[in-house]
């Protein structure tokens, strides 16, 4: 197999970095240039903070932050959640993995990572994920009256306030849903037996 020197960079970055916090992963994937990390969550951010702060590792910029809802995890772990950092230097991905139930808070990344107050703020909106010291968890992607968290799937399906433009108004309209619907009635006799007969 050759491997290129870029690769040989990156295989040794990565065996140092394991090395060196190898009490704080219980799994990981190298492929081609990212490498997937499990890490404990309560071990989540100080893994970050000395990946960030090493000169070697340089975590430098946070990219995305992607929730998965795994309803079938056996550990009670609702969601595997996965932080994809960039290090623009040495040309890598991390992509850096753990579990939560959805219950517990994790630990903002907003005073290391500027681009982690609209990704958290998201995760929140969407999952109902709690960030603990983030100074303005909001929502960003439904409206202030929304009950419930819209990934989660359980809220109703319909809702309970309708807005919609009305031109007779020529603004914004909000009612309340109603439900009811025009009485029908229902023929049980299957049509495929009137055919069967002939």
């Amino acid at each position: 197999m050759n491997i290129s020197l870029i690769n040989k960079k990156f295989l040794f970055l990565w065996l140092y970095y394991s090395s060196l916090l190898r009490k704080y992963i219980f799994g990981y994937v190298l492929k081609d240039y990212s490498i997937f990390i499990y890490v404990k969550a309560y071990y989540f951010f100080k893994f970050i903070f000395i990946g960030k702060k090493h000169e070697l590792i340089s975590l430098c910029s946070l990219l995305d932050i992607v929730v998965v809802d795994v309803l079938s995890n056996k550990n009670n772990n609702r969601f595997l959640i996965s932080y994809i950092f960039l290090n623009y230097i040495k040309e890598f991905r991390i992509s850096i993995k753990f579990f939560n139930d959805g219950l517990s808070p994790i630990f903002s990344l907003s005073n290391l990572y500027k681009s982690s107050i609209w990704l958290e703020r998201e995760a929140w909106d969407m999952y109902g994920i709690k960030f603990l010291c983030h100074f303005s968890l909001r929502r960003i992607l439904t409206d202030y009256g929304f009950k419930g968290h819209p990934l989660r799937k359980d809220f109703p399906l319909i809702g309970y306030i309708d807005i919609y433009y009305d031109d007779r108004i020529q603004g914004i309209s909000i009612n309340a849903v109603e439900i009811a619907q025009a009485l029908r009635y229902y023929e049980f006799e299957n049509p495929w037996n009137k055919w069967a007969c002939n």
